[in-house]
């Protein structure tokens, strides 16, 4: 395929299109997801919420309200729940 674009001149040519396709995306995703947090936001997010849980579900196992095995479940879900990848927003069709 190289030899084609160099025999037909066409490589320079297939560039611009190129670029011009990637502008046009950048540009609709952009307008699409137009308000973005700093990266780590949404982790240190998670978290504090999952700290917040930990904290509640360990409170409510010293007044009784909540078994052992309520606590255990909650501090198994940390390292499930964290080594899941964070997605950015999805692609447009």
């Amino acid at each position: 395929m190289g030899k084609e674009l160099r025999l037909f001149g066409l490589a320079n040519e297939l560039a611009v299109r190129h670029r011009a396709v990637s502008d046009d995306l950048a540009d609709r995703t952009t307008r699409a997801y137009p308000c973005t947090v700093p990266p780590g936001t949404s982790s240190a997010v998670f978290a504090v919420g999952y700290d917040l849980a930990v904290l509640v579900v360990a409170g409510q196992a010293v007044n009784g309200a909540a078994a052992l095995g309520s606590v255990v479940l909650v501090i198994s879900q940390r390292p499930t729940a964290i080594a899941r990848p964070l997605r950015g927003p999805p692609h447009p069709d």
